[in-house]
């Protein structure tokens, strides 16, 4: 696959996880509402939200480059997280509130992406 085309996809493989992550936080929201969420169960549902996102992207991924299919899944991954902390920053002007949740959440978007990498058809 060559590099234009590489880049290409993974933008374009970000974008879809990106809109999947909105889609899922808005029912996740209006879930929380509904039922009369306190913090942990919305911890839980955005760790979920992240590690299902990332299996997805890595899925994609992998089938997009048919050769070491779980590195790509990782990146994806790595970049997913990359995305996120620059949106979390351009809303909030902070990053993550400690270092541990920042790499539980790192490790769990890079397990994700790898996973679905993984898992993908080549």
């Amino acid at each position: 696959m060559n590099m234009k085309k590489a880049g290409l996809r993974i933008l374009l493989i970000l974008a879809v996880e990106l809109i999947l992550t909105f889609l899922f936080v808005l029912a996740l929201a209006g879930l929380a509402y509904k039922m009369s969420w306190e913090d942990t169960p919305v911890g839980i549902g955005v760790a979920v939200i992240c590690v299902l996102t990332t299996f997805v992207g890595g899925i994609l991924a992998g089938t997009a480059a048919k050769t070491r299919r779980f590195l790509w899944g990782a990146l994806e991954g790595i970049l997913y997280f990359a995305a996120l902390s620059a949106l979390a920053w351009l809303i909030t002007h902070e990053f993550y509130g400690d270092w541990a949740s920042m790499l539980l959440r790192a490790a769990l978007c890079t397990v994700g992406g790898t996973a679905g990498g993984m898992m993908s058809r080549g």
